[in-house]
């Protein structure tokens, strides 16, 4: 019987990318995204693969959109949640970003990931077994200049991934903290891994219950900033 992952801001890029490649390891997938357009392209694919698959749009803002997700995911029994949606940084410096986009910002890349799993996670316990993945990013690692609130909600997002992994083991629930280099999911990026095989490697991760925190490390040298060697680290080819 075939898994179940949902896979959060699914309808593009590398949210997209993890869709596909789980569905083609056989599983089926529930997506999200705020455009219905995305997510048609999307599921057309999976639907092509040969996995079911089921799409939910809205913003993730709104308890109705984490409702629906969290309904689907119980019936259709999901295996794994991943948390990728994220506002992007708006790459300016802090007096510059406005009030509105900085509540935005740590609402969808700290505040959802943090409430979808709290919803999800009882689902979890009843089988006493599950993973959650939150795709974090390399600024919760490493300070970055004008990157003061986006670092703020990584930040945070890695200390509720830490914690939650300590009491979530109690209940043979996996929790994988994430965290990639640019991803080239824009022909305008001058470098970046692979998505797919990003993904892939996020997909065989899921399958080894001892991973935990995993690092993508795809810069060139003169682009690479502190020490990594303490984490786990794969190393990619730049595209």
């Amino acid at each position: 019987m075939k898994k179940t992952a949902l896979i959060t801001g699914s309808g593009n890029g590398f949210g997209k990318a993890l869709a596909i490649v789980f569905a083609e390891k056989d599983y089926n997938i529930i997506i999200h995204a705020r455009k219905k357009s995305e997510l048609d392209e999307v599921s057309e694919k999976i639907f092509e693969i040969g996995s079911n698959c089921h799409c939910i749009s809205g913003d993730l803002r709104d308890d109705e959109t984490l409702e629906k997700l969290c309904a689907i995911a119980n019936e259709d029994d999901i295996s794994v949640l991943i948390n990728n949606a994220a506002t992007r940084c708006p790459g300016v410096f802090f007096e510059e970003i406005t009030a509105e986009y900085i509540e935005s910002l740590i609402k969808v890349s700290l505040y959802v990931p943090i409430k979808l799993t709290k919803m999800i996670y009882p689902l979890f316990k009843t089988k006493k077994e599950g993973t959650i993945v939150n795709i974090n990013s390399i600024t919760s690692l490493e300070p970055k200049r004008i990157r003061s609130v986006s670092s703020a909600a990584k930040y945070g997002l890695r200390g509720f991934t830490d914690c939650l992994r300590l009491e979530a083991k109690e209940h043979n629930i996996q929790v994988i903290g994430v965290y990639p280099t640019r991803i080239k999911t824009k022909p305008e990026h001058e470098y970046g891994m692979n998505p797919y095989e990003v993904a892939l490697e996020i997909y065989k991760a899921c399958q080894d219950p001892l991973v935990e925190n995993i690092v993508f490390e795809g810069r060139p040298k003169e682009f690479r900033g502190s020490d990594m060697s303490k984490y786990d680290v794969v190393e990619l080819k730049n595209e």
